[in-house]
């Protein structure tokens, strides 16, 4: 979300190539047959189209209000509020797309399904490279460099004050790679049962533009929760009061080094928050008419 919300000078043509993005990386993992390539891209498309009337003119009046709040200092509740912002974004855009992905899901062959099995495998193996070093110190170390290069975008140069911070913070933080790693896992393990026990209770679909079950749709919308709000729908009690501490440290995190940084550090914040707006209202703007 950070990325999205400072590439400002990119954000106009990311935005116009998302469908043609979002259907690269799911053949990434399916290596989709003709038939699904060509549905699954008029699907992202009509996604897009709806999405630029519905969706966009929500974005833009969020970044514009964010951009006049920026100067002001923060509180860890504001942070929690607008993180939720960005949650129920992304939550409107992917209920658009459930009944797409359930046809899709029902429609894959048995060897998509191990390709996907692999390439998440794959994605583990960097995600275990990447974040669960055997030293505390180097991971610690890799998540402070994260964290800079982030808060970079954002505010520009941060002070080595500020880095200070941030390190401090992370020191404390309940975060853990281990803890992370495990729901990651049973997420994956809930989406290939999901999509093998929808297949041998309805079968696979040899049409993928079927329409599919309405218990399959709602079954796929409760996964998406669980993995959009762990805090509050996970389906382990004890994962979730453990979610809610970490996501409440992470506003924490983000108002405590937005209330360290200068005038110039939230100018540039505001900034790029009124380009991103901006971006995204000229996409309005030359959307062909429907």
């Amino acid at each position: 979300m950070v990325g999205v919300l400072s590439a400002c000078s990119a954000v106009q043509l990311g935005y116009l190539n998302s469908a043609h993005l979002t259907q690269w990386w799911l053949n990434k993992y399916f290596q989709f047959n003709s038939v699904q390539a060509d549905w699954v891209k008029e699907q992202l498309n009509q996604t897009l189209v709806w999405h630029r009337s519905q969706g966009l003119p929500i974005w833009v009046d969020t970044f514009e209000q964010w951009a006049k709040e920026v100067p002001q200092d923060t509180t860890t509740e504001i942070m929690c509020r607008d993180i939720d912002t960005l949650k129920v974004q992304a939550d409107a855009v992917f209920q658009h797309l459930v009944p797409m992905w359930t046809q899709l899901a029902l429609n894959l062959e048995p060897k998509q399904i191990t390709r996907l099995e692999r390439e998440l495998a794959e994605s583990n193996e960097d995600y275990v490279n990447e974040r669960m070093a055997s030293d505390p110190q180097e991971r610690l170390a890799a998540r402070l460099e994260a964290a800079v290069e982030r808060s970079e975008r954002l505010y520009g140069r941060i002070t080595d004050a500020q880095e200070r911070l941030l390190k401090a913070q992370l020191q404390t933080s309940p975060y853990t790679a281990e803890q992370d790693y495990a729901r990651r896992l049973a997420t994956q393990k809930n989406l290939i049962d999901l999509i093998r026990t929808q297949q041998e209770r309805w079968g696979r679909s040899t049409q993928i533009g079927a329409p599919p079950p309405e218990a399959a749709v709602q079954a796929w919308r409760a996964l998406w929760q669980n993995f959009l709000y762990p805090a509050q729908h996970w389906p382990d009690l004890e994962v979730r009061a453990r979610q809610a501490k970490v996501e409440q440290a992470t506003c924490d995190i983000f108002a405590t080094l937005h209330n360290a940084t200068d005038a110039t550090q939230r100018a540039h914040w505001a900034e790029v928050l009124v380009g991103i707006a901006d971006d995204l209202r000229g996409e309005i703007l030359s959307a062909p008419a429907q």
